[in-house]
């Protein structure tokens, strides 16, 4: 199955198992190894707006990781705190983002301005040896509506 903007896995089984299901078959369409750990349970729900979100900001930061980096692995996980929800992508590309004035575009203006509409911050970190994406939204906007 190819690039889906909202499966209905998100909306029937959550974000764990729609983060599950994305990585694995990018994985399989893309070549690049990617591990996903969910330091949330299956059973735990985010307001619709948060799960879309998240799962939003996962596809087109590993659509970046197989156009831009080089890195032929990437590492997906997702937290939950008293304070946040928070999504992390490592990549070990050898391009950092931040390489070329034409890297930073659309796509993290796009990831950045979803996390603030939900009153959260992305943060991106790129060096020689890859890039770290995190996305950070406050637990109140993790109400399930």
């Amino acid at each position: 199955m190819g690039f889906v903007l909202h499966p209905p896995l998100l909306e029937h089984e959550g974000l764990a198992v729609a983060l599950q299901w994305l990585t694995e078959g990018f994985s399989k369409r893309s070549g690049i190894n990617v591990t996903f750990q969910a330091g949330i349970s299956n059973g735990v729900r985010f307001g619709s707006h948060v799960e879309l979100t998240l799962y939003r900001i996962t596809q087109e930061a590993l659509t970046n990781v197989l156009r831009h980096s080089g890195s032929r692995t990437a590492d997906v996980s997702i937290a939950v705190s008293r304070d946040d929800v928070r999504l992390t992508i490592r990549d070990e590309g050898k391009r950092p983002l931040g390489a070329g004035k034409a890297r930073a575009g659309v796509g993290i203006a796009s990831m950045r301005e979803r996390c603030q509409s939900l009153g959260g911050r992305l943060q991106v970190v790129s060096r020689r040896n890859g890039t770290v994406l995190i996305a950070t939204i406050p637990r109140r906007a993790h109400l399930k509506t």
